[in-house]
């Protein structure tokens, strides 16, 4: 969630091409850093719970990640929603709505395959991250880039308003890229 993007550019079908969904599940960091799949700590002699707006974030990868729920997914999205991707790439600007997360996953498609290796999400209010984990493989030449991305998703209502997406090295990113 790129971000992510689970597109094919050859067609006009924006689920084709798509890696399977991660091999862990999506989940919450603890804040002693266990993995998100782990039961969560107690908390005042309790379970803690992910929030609302982490569990809308997971439900949208879940959605997003299966080729049949593609839709689903949108229904997530706000129609003010913006993604911004950093400038400097060549996917790299602001795209809006619904509409405009398609473009973006298909812009970012064009010129790599994003491998997810696994994702992390943190609670932070109305802000939930992203700590994604990828393999970047340039379509142009097949090599490859082990990379860390995070994305920090607004999330408010049970709809996805916006997506910041920061890459851990976006000079590796263009050497991959060629530009």
């Amino acid at each position: 969630m790129t971000g992510t993007p689970w597109t094919d550019t050859h067609t006009d079908d924006p689920h084709r091409g798509r890696p399977a969904a991660p091999a862990r599940p999506v989940g919450t960091d603890t804040p002693t850093g266990t993995r998100p799949d782990a039961a969560p700590p107690a908390v005042g002699g309790q379970r803690a719970e992910p929030s609302q707006n982490v569990a809308t974030l997971s439900t949208f990868l879940g959605l997003l990640a299966s080729r049949e729920t593609m839709r689903q997914a949108l229904s997530l999205v706000a129609d003010d929603f913006v993604a911004v991707e950093p400038a400097s790439l060549p996917y790299g600007g602001s795209y809006h709505g619904p509409a405009g997360l398609l473009d973006m996953l298909r812009a970012v498609n064009s010129v790599v395959r994003l491998d997810i290796e696994d994702i992390r999400l943190s609670d932070a209010g109305d802000l939930v991250m992203a700590r994604v984990e990828v393999v970047l493989v340039a379509r142009d030449t097949g090599e490859t880039l082990r990379t860390r991305i995070v994305e920090l998703y607004t999330v408010a209502e049970g709809s996805i308003r916006k997506l910041d997406i920061f890459y851990h090295d976006t000079a590796a990113v263009h050497q991959l890229l060629g530009t």
